[in-house]
């Protein structure tokens, strides 16, 4: 009675936590979320659109190529490293990256996807005329990452890229599953935390009403509970009313109805738990009945002239 309430409170908001938490994999196997907390000093956010991310990525790994001594290059090779160099660039400018539509629950490269968008070393490679090395490795190590492809043709491409196979690796992002934009999107972790914390205000609020004629041994701890779960609601429903959904086709996002529906319910009843069960403390902490002296009643009659009238009474026993 007094550790199970607390407990689903705590599993509610642990449950929000998990399920809404930012994804901790990072943007490339070799240099994780580096381009950013580089870039802005920070962790990724977890607003941050997919399109966003990768550009700002590319963008880095642009500089820390540019930035690298090469003159042990051959002439050949500066100017092919040179070359790469600009496509990735016109690349990233352009904002037009894959998906990885077979691995929903990862990040994963993507050489080609089904709707023909081509990764960044995809690109390269096809831009320097190598499109059926393209289509061999989109049909059999679409997923790989650089250093786990075994297509002979890739390193000999490499080798006269200009570009080591550890900067390739570099380059090469890792890509989410696609988000479509829904306004009936509910978070799964939301929706827990939400129906948790709403059936302890309902469930308390119900108790305390129960005990509110007769002070109880110990009454303050379910009406405490009620307030503490209310305050939680409200918090939850603040929280996410505004809270923004990523669609990686357009930049930015958007925000959900039923997400705002959801939170003006957590708010209106997590205030109403909040303001009942604090009544009830009150009144269990006093140890006073309630106003069983004071009655009220409202009844109809039908006047002489036979116009119904509705009457109320009020009765204080003194």
């Amino acid at each position: 009675m007094k550790i199970i309430p607390f407990l689903i409170v705590i599993a509610a908001g642990i449950a929000g936590l998990y399920f809404n938490r930012p994804s901790e994999e990072g943007i490339n196997p070799i240099l994780g979320n580096e381009s950013y907390e580089v870039t802005f000093g920070t962790e990724v956010p977890s607003d941050l659109s997919e399109k966003e991310r990768i550009q700002i990525h590319l963008s880095y790994v642009e500089q820390l190529l540019l930035e690298k001594n090469v003159k042990h290059l051959s002439k050949e090779l500066q100017k092919n490293r040179k070359a790469a160099i600009s496509l990735l660039n016109t690349y990233w400018r352009n904002g037009e990256f894959p998906s990885n539509y077979d691995y929903p629950d990862q990040r994963k490269p993507c050489f080609r996807d089904k709707n023909n968008q081509i990764c960044v070393v995809g690109y390269l490679v096809q831009q320097t005329g190598y499109e059926d090395l393209v289509a061999s490795i989109e049909s059999t190590e679409n997923y790989a990452t650089i250093y786990e492809m075994t297509n002979p043709e890739l390193v000999k491409w490499v080798e006269q890229s200009g570009l080591t196979l550890k900067e390739c690796a570099m380059i090469q992002p890792t890509y989410g599953a696609p988000i479509y934009y829904d306004e009936n999107f509910v978070p799964t972790g939301y929706a827990i935390s939400s129906s948790a914390l709403s059936g302890v205000s309902l469930s308390s609020s119900l108790i305390s009403l129960s005990n509110l004629k007769t002070p109880q041994k110990n009454g303050w701890i379910v009406p405490t509970i009620g307030m503490a779960s209310g305050l939680g609601q409200i918090t939850l429903g603040a929280i996410n009313y505004n809270r923004q959904y990523i669609d990686p086709w357009n930049w930015g996002g958007y925000v959900n109805k039923r997400n705002q529906n959801l939170s003006m319910f957590n708010i209106a009843f997590g205030t109403f738990s909040t303001a009942f069960n604090t009544y009830a403390l009150i009144q269990q902490i006093r140890g006073k009945k309630t106003r069983s002296d004071l009655s009220w009643n409202v009844f109809g009659y039908q006047s002489p002239n036979k116009d119904i009238t509705v009457g109320f009474n009020l009765v204080k026993r003194f």
